[in-house]
């Protein structure tokens, strides 16, 4: 599909005034005050991913998968490719403030695990299925799923690859277990914990 970079962005921005308006309130930043101020009057798309924030990110991706930039929106590579975007997002936040994530290892009825992150999980022979589908719905487990997912598929360089790789070994192998004798008679937190390191050791075979 051909497209136009700075027709994206006007007609995002037409849906969306405040995101402009986020990326305006920014402006006097100094890591990104020259971009903002060089195409403040007409931004191409190639500048806007450059300074808006994660949650305004996600909102341009969605924006064009359901226009159809990246195929057919109701396609489960676009449809699903969104929503775990999402889940990214709500899991970085909750860290970012500090929100404790060990409250969310219960089971959901209202979580529904996208179809590309139980395939990726099924791809996993060490989680067998009743444990993938109870564990998928559980929201930190799923969300973290996501992350790791969306570092072995949404991102392209390999040298940001192993940088992750070498940030989720320290950060299981390390500050995870740091205080693990707080948990030992919480099974509930031992088993996400060795879930998530099957995750993690899947995706450090290519690695």
């Amino acid at each position: 599909m051909n497209f136009d970079g700075f027709d994206i962005v006007a007609d995002f921005f037409n849906k969306y005034p405040g995101v402009k308006e986020n990326i305006e309130r920014n402006s006097g930043n100094s890591y990104c005050s020259e971009l903002i101020k060089a195409h403040r009057n007409r931004y191409p798309i190639w500048v806007v991913v450059e300074v808006l924030s994660f949650g305004d990110l996600w909102l341009l991706n969605k924006y064009m998968a359901d226009m159809g930039y990246y195929g057919d929106p109701k396609k489960a590579v676009a449809r699903d490719s969104i929503s775990i975007l999402h889940s990214v997002h709500d899991l970085r936040n909750a860290a970012a403030h500090n929100h404790c994530l060990l409250r969310n290892l219960s089971y959901s009825d209202d979580i529904h695990p996208e179809s590309l992150i139980s395939n990726y999980v099924a791809e996993i022979s060490e989680i067998k299925k009743d444990q993938r589908r109870k564990t998928l719905c559980t929201r930190f487990q799923h969300d973290f799923t996501c992350l790791v997912y969306s570092i072995d598929n949404f991102i392209l360089s390999e040298s940001m690859k192993k940088d992750a790789a070498d940030a989720l070994t320290e950060f299981l192998n390390g500050r995870v277990i740091q205080n693990k004798d707080y948990f030992r008679s919480c099974i509930a937190v031992k088993n996400a914990y060795n879930y998530c390191k099957k995750i993690v050791d899947y995706y450090l075979l290519k690695y």
